[in-house]
């Protein structure tokens, strides 16, 4: 049965042991659990296993260290999860969806404000403008410039939550926990500050100096949203939510602490297990399980206890990271020298105004900037000159950015000539695979909205890798 069920002979599933199996990325969580079974510990934990075909299982174990004919031996029980698994993954998305749809009040009130800054900058700065008065101009444009951002975050942090996505968190990246922190913060503001809400809350964060972090930032985000906006539930006539920070033997502490009436005693070792809640049929009962196997896969332990006088205290320890030198380049601004000459650059775009604000933006850089409002303009500019960088809207009428970077290859394979960088960019949440990707010659993406500056250190960071 494990022959089939793996894709191996017998003569190849008894030569592998589970390192094998698991591969090398998840061997030092299995030297974690071989340590404490040879403690005497009885250990629960999940693993991947790679199956003959390259597919990769999630599997349950369970494991105690026993004596067998007189020997020490280990006695494991495994338990195939992917039934389980696509059916949290199918209950998480919706309680992700249920948790925006509970803060949807509070971002519409955000965005009106926002828009109302916008227009109302917009109109004074035509009207300073008018009037010669360059400087309050400016100040409003400051102010249409800022707004305009603080919209583009809301909906950054609404998608990171609603589509936070599974990775090698081995392989992810260094961040600082606190700025994620903050961010959780802000996205659940329409709840714990809501003025029109009956029942007040107030969220006091301590953070430390700094506290990084390596995994998958977006996994971590969910976790956070969901422990404030447990603490929340938990205080159904109002109290407060403190979130604190602390780094202690190369360690980080990140405890999320609310003044309810706490956990019942006999569901404190229930409350991470799938489907447990009770909230009755609001919840599904794996937004806890979900945190708890995210925080496990970043290495960390994820704890509750009851406080003395009142409440509960949500405890995440996740080991400390160091940064390394290629994470601090990323975080440095790209200053270097640019020679004499122009960069060319050609933008796809069929909405007019976003190539009418860049072009006036670009006209004072050092990059010589072309616009196509079509596609088929775009591959006969691409056909009638040479671009040191090219960037295509996504989603076009007639023919799509991939369709264009595709042909734009293919002529550069034809006429013999080096192929251009070529960036697509997009506002949709449309997942692309690299393999994809790389077919139609797309070199990189770029995220709607980008600012005209950063869209200038984008290009010219990609020059510099030339």
């Amino acid at each position: 049965m494990a022959c089939d069920r793996f894709g191996y002979t017998r003569a190849e599933l008894v030569r592998k042991s589970i390192k094998d199996l698991a591969g090398s990325i998840q061997r030092d969580l299995i030297a974690d659990m071989g340590q404490q079974i040879q403690h005497s510990e009885t250990v629960q934990f999940e693993l991947e296993i790679q199956a003959g075909n390259g597919k990769r299982i999630p599997y349950e174990f369970h494991a105690r260290r026993i004596i067998y004919k007189t020997r020490p031996a280990v006695l494991s029980v495994a338990r195939d999860l992917s039934v389980r698994k696509k059916m949290e993954e199918t209950l998480i998305k919706t309680e992700r969806l249920s948790a925006v749809g509970e803060m949807a009040s509070g971002v519409a009130h955000n965005f009106n404000n926002l828009l109302q800054v916008i227009m109302g900058a917009g109109e004074a700065a035509l009207t300073k403008l008018s009037t010669g008065e360059i400087m309050k101009c400016r100040e409003a444009l400051e102010s249409l410039i800022d707004a305009s951002q603080r919209g583009a975050d809301i909906v950054r942090r609404i998608k990171d939550f609603t589509l936070a996505k599974t990775n090698d968190t081995d392989k992810g990246k260094v961040f600082d926990l606190g700025e994620l922190i903050i961010d959780a913060v802000q996205l659940t503001k329409p709840l714990w500050a809501n003025p029109a809400a009956a029942h007040k809350y107030r969220l006091n964060y301590i953070r430390p100096l700094w506290g990084f972090v390596r995994g998958n930032p977006s996994e971590l985000y969910e976790v956070l949203v969901n422990l404030i906006k447990n603490a929340l539930e938990a205080m159904p006539a109002g109290g407060v939510v403190t979130i604190a920070t602390e780094n202690r033997d190369g360690r980080l502490y990140l405890s999320v602490t609310d003044t309810g009436d706490g956990v019942a005693k006999e569901n404190l070792r229930r409350i991470f297990q799938p489907f447990f809640t009770t909230k009755g049929k609001r919840s599904s009962g794996l937004g806890l399980s979900s945190s708890y196997g995210i925080i496990k896969r970043h290495r960390g332990e994820l704890t509750v206890l009851n406080r003395r006088n009142r409440g509960a205290v949500f405890t995440i320890m996740l080991p400390l990271a160091a940064l390394t030198d290629q994470d601090k380049t990323s975080k440095t601004a790209d200053n270097g020298d640019f020679p004499d000459a122009k960069i060319k650059f050609l933008m796809i775009d069929d909405e007019i105004n976003i190539l009418k604000m860049m072009k006036m933006f670009f006209e004072d850089t050092d990059v010589v900037i072309s616009t196509a409002p079509t596609p088929e303009k775009g591959l006969l500019a691409i056909r009638n000159d040479r671009f040191d960088v090219i960037l295509c809207d996504l989603g076009m009428d007639n023919m799509n950015g991939l369709e264009v970077g595709a042909r734009a290859m293919e002529y550069a394979r034809r006429s013999g000539h080096p192929k251009t960088p070529f960036l697509l960019y997009t506002g949709l949440d449309q997942k692309l695979e690299p393999a994809e990707l790389e077919k139609c010659g797309v070199d990189s993406m770029v995220k709607k909205p980008v600012s005209c500056a950063e869209l200038l250190r984008i290009v010219q960071k990609l020059i510099r890798k030339q």
